[in-house]
């Protein structure tokens, strides 16, 4: 979840009760955008896989969830696996706090474990991408099905 919104404005916009918020023109969001082609390719660079962004057009659908849909930023083939394992991008302003914790924020959790019902993935890679320094941050997310049975 994010800090800034109450998890009600969350369910809400799930459910079709309330439509998502127009973030076009927020800086953050617009920087990500601008950065995120840059950052997939440095991910790409930094882990040595094989990576592929994923069509921001094509929503991601699992029949045992028909009421939600995922969109990750890439997929990457880490070479041990049978199938492809999403990534997202975050170019948050200070990367600086994620490699000092060495954890995802709090407020991404969810987005993962949402992201790894859908898609059916073990393990979710965000890559924290500082795009002023050229380098990035890789950490992982492991599937919690206790927390995906709670969550859908």
């Amino acid at each position: 979840l994010n800090p800034f919104e109450e998890s009600s404005v969350y369910a809400e916009i799930l459910m079709g009760r309330r439509p998502p918020p127009d973030l076009s023109d927020v800086p953050d969001v617009i920087r990500g955008e601008e950065e995120e082609d840059w950052a997939i390719k440095h991910f790409a660079d930094f882990t040595k896989w094989k990576v592929r962004k994923h069509n921001q057009n094509e929503f991601l659908y699992n029949s045992k969830y028909p009421w939600a849909h995922a969109l990750p930023d890439a997929w990457a083939d880490v070479g041990h696996d049978a199938y492809e394992q999403p990534v997202d991008v975050k170019c948050p302003r200070n990367v600086g706090k994620v490699r000092n914790s060495q954890m995802v924020p709090e407020h991404y959790m969810l987005q993962g474990q949402h992201t790894m019902a859908i898609t059916g993935a073990p393990i979710w890679h965000v890559w924290f991408f500082d795009a002023r320094n050229r380098n990035g941050v890789h950490l992982t997310v492991t599937r919690d099905d206790d927390t995906i049975a709670f969550l859908m």
